[in-house]
């Protein structure tokens, strides 16, 4: 099963492998931040550059600063 987010419908979308129509849930009782998870916090932190050498933590923090791009709370 595959679950995507639609925005526009406030809606979890579920495609099951063998249908053909998805079925589409719609999300309530959720706040921008519960959908948004680890990203919530970072929408708080200061613009600031890791130092070198990443460790996996950091690493895990880059990649979820990469998903904000275009995000408004």
């Amino acid at each position: 099963m595959e679950i995507t987010f639609d925005p526009v419908q406030v809606a979890f979308v579920c495609q099951r492998e063998d249908a053909t129509e998805p079925l589409v849930v719609p999300a309530r009782g959720l706040t921008k931040a519960d959908l948004m998870g680890d990203l919530a916090w970072m929408l708080a932190l200061p613009a600031y550059q890791l130092a070198f050498p990443f460790s996996p933590e950091e690493q895990r923090h880059l990649a979820l600063v990469g998903c904000l791009s275009g995000t408004t709370l």
